[in-house]
């Protein structure tokens, strides 16, 4: 869900601009999910690293 719902902040998901709603909402966060994860501005696999780097939003969420 915080892919969806979210403080606005520039590392955050970007807001939609419309409203979710109770027979399309299930479809509704997970197309906005997969929106943010394929962000490549936020995630991205650095292939010379050999690693895969993901916004700092994963770090929050794994914290609380």
């Amino acid at each position: 869900m915080h892919f969806a719902f979210n403080r606005a902040s520039t590392g955050c998901p970007a807001l939609r601009n419309r409203a979710y709603t109770g027979m399309e909402r299930e479809q509704q966060l997970k197309t906005a999910a997969r929106a943010f994860l394929s962000n490549r501005s936020r995630n991205k696999i650095n292939e010379e690293a050999e690693k895969l780097e993901v916004s700092e939003i994963f770090d929050w969420l794994v914290s609380r």
